[in-house]
């Protein structure tokens, strides 16, 4: 099986939209495939290490 069919469908994805939440914590990413808005949600922890600020996760995902 040809590996490039699992994930070319990620060719297919960009970004429509970001924002922040009303109480400025969590940032809003809106996602599009095919031009329609993708209905997931995941989340990721922004942390500091002793080498820079990272992203971890995903912390939470439904």
């Amino acid at each position: 099986m040809n590996p490039d069919l699992h994930v070319s469908w990620l060719g297919e994805l960009d970004l429509a939209d970001f924002h922040w939440s009303d109480t400025g914590s969590h940032v809003y990413v809106e996602t599009t495939c095919r031009a329609q808005i993708i209905e997931v949600s995941l989340g990721f922890w922004v942390r500091p290490t002793d080498a820079g600020w990272v992203v971890t996760g995903p912390s939470t995902y439904w």
